[in-house]
């Protein structure tokens, strides 16, 4: 699996090596393995900031984060900040699904709860960046790990993409989607800039 060219067009060529991921480690910590797109990128990109908006967390960030975001690495963030999804109380789940022909949504009522399980749970919702706005993207993760979408979790919506991480970044990133939890502004403009995060 690589990288989609949209991406690292506008990701720019690293600026650096970045810092290299034992992804062994990351397995035995998570207890998973990760996406191979997810994976491709964090092997050619640090911690990467989207807009000064959208992190996209490293497994292997320094601890502690020198970082002006304070952002940590992904093994720490999926494994304390997970379970704060369900906190969330949203109204309603918004299901995008890429290829559709009528390119609609469908949305349903959640009566005021994130509808999914949460990470460490089996299929449950595994956290990988928070935005500014503070909703929370997630991994569902739900089958092998190249079969899991993206949900964000936020309210009053809820967010689901039937794709895969880095399909999910280049829908939005070009518009080709909105995301009802991000802002509708969301990147601003055509000349929005990626930060490579290295500390």
């Amino acid at each position: 699996m690589t990288i989609p060219a949209l991406l690292e067009e506008r990701f720019g060529a690293p600026l650096a090596e970045p810092p290299v991921v034992d992804w062994q480690m990351v397995r035995h910590r998570l207890g998973t393995d990760l996406p191979n797109d997810y994976r491709d990128l964090a092997d050619r990109y640090p911690l990467l900031m989207i807009d000064e908006w959208l992190p996209v967390l490293h497994p292997a960030t320094p601890d502690p984060p020198r970082n002006d975001y304070g952002l940590v690495d992904l093994l720490r963030y999926a494994t304390t900040q997970s379970r704060f999804v369900r906190d969330f109380k949203p109204s309603r789940l918004h299901t995008y699904t890429p290829g559709r022909p009528d390119g609609a949504e469908e949305v349903v009522p959640t009566a005021d709860r994130v509808p999914f399980p949460i990470y460490p749970d089996a299929g449950g919702l595994m956290a990988w960046g928070m935005p500014e706005n503070g909703s929370i993207c997630c991994w569902l993760t739900e089958g092998h790990p190249d079969d899991w979408t993206i949900v964000v979790a936020s309210e009053p919506d809820c967010w689901h993409y039937r794709g895969s991480i880095t399909e999910f970044l280049v829908a939005v990133l070009i518009r080709r989607v909105r995301c009802p939890a991000f802002p509708a502004d969301f990147p601003l403009g055509e000349d929005w800039q990626v930060e490579q995060i290295f500390d």
